[in-house]
Order: C-alpha cells, then structure tokens, then sequence
C-alpha cells in the first residue's frame, strides 16, 4: 500500500471506531494518520468526559502530539490544553487561560470566553497569592457579561457564579453584591 493508501485506511478506520463508540482508538489511528484538524475536533468532544475521569495525562498527551500551528489555531483544544495543567501547574495554566481568553474574546465564543475567564479566576485563588490579581478579572467580567444577560447554559453559569462568589469573597466581601453571588452559587450548586 502506497503512504496516502495507507493514511485513507486509517481515516476510514477512525471514523468507523467514533461512530462504533470507541473515540480514544479514533483519536490513536487520527494521529497516525495526521489527521490534525479531525483529532482536534475528536479531542474537544472527548476532552471534558476524560478530564472529568481525573484522566489529565491522557488529554494532555493527545493534545502535545498535535503540531502546534493547529493548537495555535484552535482556542477550545488550548482551553482544554490549560485545564490539564490547572490543579498540576496553576501559574501555568493561568498564562494559558489568559492567551486563550483573548482569542475567546477578539472570536464572540461567549461560551469559551466565560469558561476561560472563570479558570482563571479559579487559577488565582488555587495559587493562594496574589489575590489582588483577581481584581482586574472581577471588573471585566461587567464588560465580557453585562447584567441580566443570558448565560450559554446553566452550567456555564453555576460555573462562573462559584468563581465570582470566591473572588468576591475575597477581594470585595463588603460589596452587595457578594451576598447575591454567594446566593446564586449556593442555588446553582444544588
């Protein structure tokens, strides 16, 4: 078999392994056969389900094998890239969040900018110094999500709700709005 025979049989095999329910075997065969963009878009789906397994080496290992002008390219695969490194390497996953939160941002991926944007509040208060850090991340949250606005979906909210009551906690506990916050997270968290 010719080099591009061989790379088609994969891409039909990988296929055939995701829709047969067996998504990691795809992910394996997408890599040998190259297939970058097809591997990113495998390892978004899968990505949220394994790190909630606690199985971080396994993404980060699938996403350190994708060539870098493709993680460049897709802010979800680096989103995912930091939540690997949150809990092992929270300054790092911070720059990481940071980088990525601004392509969220420049795309309007609401979604992808709320997330980010709450990892890295998450990142500060996990790091346990610097706490003042989280005040420029509390005032543009006003801009990224202004008052009354619908959130992506309820996850995305109780999500963002449990970070800001932290950050409001600690850096602002007399503000008001720092009860209504604690109020939501509570309510969103049950």
């Amino acid at each position: 078999y010719s080099v591009e025979a061989v790379r088609s049989l994969r891409q039909q095999a990988a296929l055939h392994l995701a829709e047969t329910g067996q998504p990691e075997e795809s992910i394996s065969l997408l890599r040998q056969a190259e297939e970058w963009t097809a591997m990113a878009r495998q390892i978004i789906v899968l990505a949220p389900a394994v790190l909630g397994q606690g199985r971080l080496a396994t993404v980060n290992g699938w996403i350190s094998s994708v060539p870098k002008h493709v993680l460049v390219e897709n802010p979800w695969l680096r989103f995912w890239h930091a939540c690997c490194r949150l809990f092992i390497h929270p300054s790092e996953a911070q720059m990481m969040f940071e980088q990525v939160f601004e392509q969220f941002v420049a795309q309007k991926d609401q979604a992808g900018a709320l997330l980010t944007w709450t990892n890295v509040v998450r990142c500060i208060l996990f790091q346990w110094r610097g706490l003042p850090r989280l005040d420029p991340w509390i005032e543009r949250f006003g801009s990224l999500h202004p008052e009354g606005a619908p959130y992506p979906n309820s996850e995305i909210e109780a999500q963002v709700a449990e970070a800001m009551a932290g950050a409001l906690v600690w850096r602002q506990p007399e503000n008001p709005a720092t009860k209504d916050w604690l109020e939501k997270a509570i309510f969103l968290s049950d």
